[in-house]
C-alpha cells in the first residue's frame, strides 16, 4: 500500500483526527463532517485545512491515493442508548457510516478505516462483508483499547478497515503495535 499519499478525515470528531495525523506527518486532503461538528474548533486550530461542513458538499474527487479515515455517529449501537428506534443499521446514526463508505469507495479510495463501539462488530458483519464485496474491497475488523496506546482510560473501539483488493492480493493485513500502558498515577506525576 505504498501508493497512499493522503488522508481524508470524515466526522473528526471535533478534529482529534486531525491532530494524530498531523503528529504523524500525514498529508491531509480534507476535513468532512455530515452536519458541520466541530469545524470552527477545527478551522481554528488548523486554517489551511480544507473543510466541508455537510455532507451534500462533499465532492466527487479521485481517492486512489488517499486512505479515509472516519469516527461517524456510533450512537446506534451504543450501550447507553436503550430506545429500541434508534438501535442498529437501520437508523440515522448508521445512516452516516454507510455514506461514508458509499462515498469513500465510489471515489475509489485504497482504503477506509471506520471506527466505532464494540457493540457494533456484532450488528454489521454481513453489511459490511456485503459492501466489500459490492465495491471490491477485502474488509478486516480490529478491536483495540485506549489503554494500549498510553492514555488512562479503559475505552475499547471496533475498527473496521477496508482495503481495495488489488493492494491486498494475499488479503493479509498486518499490523504492529507495541502496546504502551499508563496509569492514572503515571500521568500524575509527570
Amino acid at each position: 500500500m505504498n501508493k497512499i499519499k493522503n488522508v481524508l478525515l470524515i466526522n473528526s470528531f471535533g478534529g482529534s483526527l486531525i491532530v494524530a495525523d498531523v503528529k504523524n506527518r500525514m498529508k491531509i486532503l480534507g476535513s468532512y463532517e455530515h452536519t458541520g461538528y466541530g469545524i470552527p474548533i477545527q478551522r481554528e486550530n488548523y486554517p489551511d485545512i480544507d473543510y466541508k461542513e455537510r455532507f451534500e458538499d462533499w465532492p466527487k474527487q479521485d481517492l486512489s491515493n488517499t486512505i479515509v479515515i472516519a469516527q461517524p455517529p456510533c450512537s446506534a449501537f451504543s450501550s447507553q442508548n436503550i430506545v429500541k428506534k434508534y438501535q442498529g443499521t437501520n437508523t440515522d446514526a448508521f445512516k452516516c457510516t454507510t455514506q461514508v463508505l458509499k462515498y469513500a469507495m465510489e471515489n475509489k479510495c485504497a482504503s477506509v478505516a471506520i471506527e466505532s463501539v464494540v457493540g457494533a462488530k456484532k450488528v454489521t458483519g454481513k453489511l459490511y462483508n456485503d459492501i466489500a464485496e459490492k465495491y471490491g474491497y477485502n474488509v478486516y475488523r480490529i478491536v483495540q483499547n485506549s489503554i494500549e496506546f498510553g492514555v488512562p482510560q479503559w475505552r475499547p473501539r471496533f475498527w473496521v478497515i477496508f482495503v481495495e483488493k488489488s493492494l491486498n492480493r494475499d488479503q493479509t493485513l498486518w499490523l504492529k503495535h507495541k502496546p504502551k500502558r499508563k496509569t492514572l498515577q503515571q500521568v500524575f506525576d509527570k
